[in-house]
């Protein structure tokens, strides 16, 4: 009852607003309507700066954006635990060449990039397409964009094979490193070159030079330091992984919700134009009424002013004096 007489006073305000007779227009303007309107307005719950119409709508918006916050969170942990695998890997290289006495540069991978830039490949790079996707995301709900929602959603779905995939590759370097630290350590570097159990015969570790007892210590305690650290780090990525591809699934369903909301006319915020119970002003033309719907008993095209209404044309109507 008490949101049918919100509805009808706000098509008396808005038809008041709109008479000839300045009177009434100041009359609606300064009358109750007015401030239930603005209390209204104001109750009317915010997600992330966006104010929303309905409850559950509001519900709607807040999960989505709230799944895009968590991605955005977990991406940027990924990042950073890449910064620390970076530094940490370049510390054991830096490590075997002052033991080595190789140049610097001299192994692939170990300068590809450092300092600052680590951090920005490293925690810019996972970061810059969820933060657009919240931006995005939050842009269709103000806007009440179909399009938007549906885009949201796909791009949510590529997230969950791509993380997906990532989770299985990081799972499947855990388990080979973890295979490869155990096989090296019972290894041992004698003085005929390397040996392993499991092989018959010494190897040397570098063919093309000279064998030395000392280099293959240094390189095998370097090997396993690195070892050290990309077992936990890839274990690490993995559960990020997996939690970042249970978000993105949320995400996607929650985008999916909203556009099937959206389709059922159903909308996050007040569209363009409309005013209340079924009426709404043309832009450009002020003052002019249509109707949303059929009046009974007159049939009015969709966007005919309601002055200009007439008579359905009917051969078989009459017309009584």
């Amino acid at each position: 009852a008490q949101a049918t007489g919100e509805a009808q006073a706000r098509v008396r305000y808005a038809a008041a607003l709109r008479s000839p007779f300045p009177a009434a227009a100041k009359q609606a303007s300064s009358g109750s309507f007015a401030s239930t309107h603005v209390a209204a307005t104001a109750a009317m719950p915010k997600v992330y700066g966006v104010q929303v119409e309905s409850e559950r709508m509001a519900k709607i918006a807040k999960m989505l954006l709230n799944a895009h916050i968590v991605i955005i969170a977990i991406c940027a942990i990924y990042g950073i635990i890449q910064c620390v695998e970076h530094f940490a890997v370049q510390g054991a290289l830096d490590e075997w060449r002052e033991a080595s006495g190789e140049e610097t540069g001299s192994t692939a991978g170990g300068e590809f990039v450092g300092g600052s830039m680590a951090i920005v490949y490293n925690v810019g790079g996972p970061l810059l397409i969820p933060v657009l996707g919240f931006f995005i995301a939050r842009a269709g709900i103000q806007g009440n964009n179909m399009g938007i929602m549906q885009g949201t959603c796909i791009m949510n779905g590529y997230c969950v094979c791509c993380t997906g995939c990532s989770a299985l590759t990081a799972i499947w370097a855990f388990i080979t490193m973890l295979e490869t630290k155990a096989w090296l350590e019972e290894g041992e570097c004698t003085s005929r070159g390397f040996y392993h159990p499991e092989e018959t015969g010494h190897r040397s570790t570098d063919p093309r030079a000279a064998y030395k007892q000392e280099d293959c210590i240094i390189a095998k305690d370097t090997f396993h330091d690195l070892l050290n650290i990309w077992v936990p780090i890839n274990i690490l990525l993995a559960i990020l992984c997996a939690c970042n591809v249970a978000a993105c699934a949320f995400s996607a369903f929650k985008a999916n919700e909203a556009h099937q909301a959206l389709m059922n006319q159903q909308f996050f915020t007040n569209r363009p134009g409309i005013v209340a119970g079924g009426m709404a002003q043309v832009p450009g033309q002020p003052g002019t009424v249509l109707v949303v719907g059929q009046p009974v008993g007159t049939q009015v095209p969709m966007g005919q002013p309601v002055a200009n209404a007439g008579p359905a044309m009917d051969n078989n109507a009459k017309v009584q004096s």
